[in-house]
């Protein structure tokens, strides 16, 4: 397990040391997405900045032991703030997979792949990506719901008052 991490920290210190250019790269692919057209609305900076912040949490969250705790409370956060930049969840949860899309193609693209082990600990890196941003998608519809539950007595007293 050891190794695996080695090459893991290898893997993220490229993805962090080239994170302005992945999150330029993202952040245009998000705007220009038919399936994500409420990305157009955050401004091209707020956008990279928001998606770097997301690279170096990201980072920490991949090295936990047990990461469940801290996948949910980060997805979770990851949620509140799509809410409130008002992208709707399935969007929210499309950027997801975009994100997820470019960190497999950056270092498919850049990984010093040499030798069959290398090659093995590249995949075992982007299984547990896959995880965490599969118990992400989750965390988010599970607190766009919290949220849509939270907000519902407010509906349903403004729908009697106007009746």
């Amino acid at each position: 397990m050891q190794h695996t991490e080695g090459f893991a920290d290898k893997l993220m210190t490229m993805v962090e040391n080239s994170a302005k250019e992945i999150c330029e790269r993202l952040c245009k692919s998000l705007r220009q997405s038919s399936k994500t057209p409420s990305f157009r609305s955050i401004p091209q900076r707020q956008c990279v900045l928001q998606l770097m912040g997301f690279f170096k949490d990201l980072r920490r969250i991949y090295f936990c032991e047990k990461p469940y705790k801290e996948v949910f409370e980060f997805f979770h956060n990851y949620a509140e703030n799509r809410y409130k930049d008002g992208i709707p969840p399935h969007e929210a949860i499309y950027a997801l997979i975009i994100i997820r899309r470019h960190i497999w193609l950056f270092t498919e693209s850049h990984a010093p792949l040499l030798t069959g082990l290398d090659l093995r600990r590249s995949v075992e890196s982007i299984n547990k990506m896959i995880r965490i941003f599969d118990h992400g998608m989750y965390s988010v519809t599970e607190k766009y719901d919290e949220i849509y539950q939270s907000e519902r007595p407010n509906l349903d007293e403004l729908v009697k008052s106007s009746i």
